[in-house]
């Protein structure tokens, strides 16, 4: 990822949002405009016991709570409502099965257009494992590391890390991310964590889990059949936008270390 200091992240008109409000599986929660939100979802399976997604992977979005209207909610909501109209949301990318081209050219039109940053940590079976760590506590750590790269491009001044609630593995995520702090400058940030119950349509949650799915997907064509060219998605999602908004890695080897991209 690179940095740059002589212009800022381009950023779309709309409205601000001065406080969020959010139904988590603790109450609600009252978030600030200058709360960085980080939505995660995840893909695959942690231990590769799917035969047919033998690929994990972990990621999704962060945006000030500023700018969760303006790039998140009203532009979801939208086009969730104009193109996509006839699937309950939530809206899953697992589900488009044949979009029309349409509904491709929506989902295409939000990830070039709205600028939301975007984090993603990713493992194929075909990784080196030497010490058998657990991949959730591995992807965590990775995924930490992944915010701590955006942060440096937002002025906040609290972290909120919210995950879908999942019998199977919600819990499991949280875990792997819980006590972690970021460092700024003095300040050491508690990030916090935030279960999302599956019967509230967050948008930002919807974003997470098309742009996890995609490099999952990527994970899974890179390792499986290299021969093939990059998914337009991915590139379209991850490559053709801001640098300053990706901050991504596929774990190739765990040791004492975490891994390697």
């Amino acid at each position: 990822m690179t940095k740059s200091d002589d212009k800022p992240v381009p950023r779309d008109a709309g409205p601000l949002t001065d406080e969020l409000r959010l139904e988590t599986d603790a109450g609600i929660v009252s978030l600030g405009a200058k709360t960085l939100i980080v939505a995660l979802d995840d893909t695959g399976h942690e231990t590769f016991a799917d035969p047919n997604c033998r690929y994990y992977g972990l990621g999704g979005c962060a945006f000030l709570v500023s700018d969760y209207k303006r790039l998140v909610q009203l532009p979801w909501d939208y086009m969730c409502q104009t193109f996509f109209s006839d699937i309950e949301r939530p809206l899953h990318a697992a589900d488009l099965h044949q979009p029309s081209p349409e509904q491709i050219e929506a989902l295409n039109h939000y990830f070039s257009r709205f600028q939301v940053f975007r984090l993603v940590v990713t493992i194929h079976e075909k990784a080196t494992n030497a010490e058998d760590f657990d991949l959730i506590e591995v992807v965590g750590k990775s995924i930490i590391e992944r915010i701590v790269e955006i942060a440096k491009h937002v002025d906040f001044d609290r972290i909120c890390v919210i995950v879908e609630d999942s019998q199977r593995i919600g819990v499991k995520i949280m875990r792997g991310l819980s006590g972690r702090d970021i460092i700024r400058g003095d300040d050491r940030i508690k990030i916090e964590l935030a279960l999302m119950p599956k019967t509230v349509t967050m948008p930002a949650l919807e974003v997470a889990d098309f742009l996890i799915h995609t490099a999952g997907t990527e994970t899974r064509r890179r390792n499986e059949k290299p021969e093939r060219a990059v998914l337009k998605d991915y590139k379209l999602m991850f490559r053709d936008v801001d640098p300053r908004l990706v901050s991504g890695m596929e774990i190739t080897r765990i040791s004492d270390v975490t891994g390697q991209s």
